[in-house]
């Protein structure tokens, strides 16, 4: 029996060793979507240590996807950074990632993803998180332990994508114009200066997006609200606003999942403060779309960007 435990904890601490150096060690793709957090946080850096007075947008790719951050600094008059990237990282790192960069006079406008709200969804995605982690290692610092525990159970994803990455560079030694994504819009420098996501503007639905509803399940998680209601708390005790947003939608999808983001909204609403839009105008038809349930096209983010202009613009009028 002992050796049997010995040998137990000698393989375990082998697999633990292992996984460290692969996670530590491993080459990762410096170009990969993950990536494009780096040039977000440059900005948001910037524009905090010269104190310019911001407007901080924070969600998941349904605003990466779907806003002229230029142009909404325009017309409001703040600078902005699109801190947006994925759905997949949960709300409570999201919201981590900003916090330390807010100041007096600073906006921050969420709009997080329904399925946020959902079960396991506020903590995120193991797969996504496991390789943005091997991406961006000094963002474990802002993990909490759900983070951990998603990220643990699907290392094998990020190794994977190390892999694939030190096998493409190998190639390219002989091979230099050897690519596996050449028609991959989600790089990190696909990304504009303010942290929107643009090459896909003006090209055509890709053919996999029928725009066909997308159906979520899971019971609602009132940490995501709570932690909503804390970051409001932090941001106001620095002099900073935060402003609530729903993020856009596709009909069909919306339609099918109706009762239960009517109740997310509805409980959001009430224990959350300045909810600054109507749901109803951010639910748009398929021909606004680009290649999923919340990534916008040309259309659909000027749209979009005109809504979210003038519901700022509204709040700060009333309130000044």
């Amino acid at each position: 029996m002992k050796n049997f435990i010995y040998k137990i904890i000698i393989l375990l601490f082998t697999y633990v060793v292992f996984m460290t150096v692969i996670f530590f060690f491993l080459p990762y793709d410096i170009n990969s979507y993950y990536k494009s957090i780096e040039k977000k946080y440059d900005r948001m850096q910037y524009l905090t240590n010269n104190n310019f007075k911001k407007i901080i947008f924070v969600g998941g790719s349904n605003l990466a996807f779907g806003l002229n951050s230029e142009e909404i600094e325009k017309k409001t008059g703040f600078h902005v950074v699109n801190m947006s990237l994925h759905a997949g990282l949960g709300l409570d790192l999201m919201l981590n990632q900003v916090i330390e960069y807010i100041h007096e006079g600073d906006i921050v406008v969420i709009s997080p993803e329904y399925n946020l709200f959902l079960d396991d969804d506020y903590y995120g995605d193991g797969k996504i998180l496991s390789e943005y982690f091997i991406a961006e290692k000094k963002e474990i610092k802002l993990m909490n332990s759900r983070n951990y525990i998603h990220t643990i159970k699907n290392i094998n994803n990020a190794i994977i994508a190390s892999i694939k990455y030190t096998i493409k560079k190998i190639i390219q030694l002989f091979y230099k114009d050897f690519t596996l994504d050449k028609y991959n819009i989600y790089r990190a420098s696909n990304f504009n200066k303010y942290g929107d996501m643009t090459p896909h503007i003006g090209k055509k639905t890709p053919d996999y997006f029928s725009g066909g509803a997308s159906f979520f399940e899971g019971e609602i998680n009132l940490e995501s609200i709570n932690k909503i209601k804390k970051f409001q708390n932090v941001a106001k005790k620095q002099g900073t606003i935060t402003l609530i947003t729903w993020p856009c939608i596709l009909d069909k999808t919306y339609k099918i999942n109706k009762e239960k983001f009517d109740e997310i909204v509805s409980l959001v609403s009430k224990y959350c403060l300045n909810i600054i839009s109507d749901k109803n105008t951010y639910i748009y038809s398929y021909e606004l779309f680009y290649d999923t349930t919340y990534h916008l096209n040309k259309d659909g983010i000027e749209v979009r960007t005109k809504s979210i202009i003038k519901d700022i613009n509204n709040y700060i009028n009333k309130n000044n």
